[in-house]
């Protein structure tokens, strides 16, 4: 999730809260340890993304290079998916991600530009 479409920002301690955020389509933004009372827990920072508007259906064809630009984007997030985020192979595969759906959002910019400027 981009921090750039998140609409609130929360921090909760117990794994169904963060679970029922997550049923209600918040995005996990990080896990990071917290301290009280010198006893240690686990902090679920979560984001809700922000309502999407003034949105409209419309039909792209993709042309081989978006494509493959769709299939690069696709690999890296599974393979994000598949080693999560608390390493530094995470991170990397994050950035690849990142990366990977920028250069998607560029392809599709070139196929249908007025989508771009909306």
């Amino acid at each position: 999730m981009s921090f750039e479409h998140v609409e609130k920002v929360v921090q909760v301690r117990d794994q169904n809260s963060a679970n029922e955020r997550l049923a209600a389509g918040w995005s996990l933004l990080a896990i990071v340890p917290g301290f009280d009372n010198g006893c240690a827990y686990t902090n679920f920072v979560l984001g809700k993304p922000a309502t999407v508007k003034n949105t409209q259906a419309m039909t792209v064809t993709l042309d081989a290079n978006a494509v493959e630009a769709l299939s690069r984007y696709r690999q890296a997030l599974s393979a994000f998916e598949a080693v999560g985020h608390g390493t530094d192979e995470g991170a990397d595969l994050f950035l690849a991600t990142e990366r990977a759906a920028e250069d998607l959002g560029k392809q599709i910019a070139v196929l249908a530009p007025e989508a771009a400027e909306s």
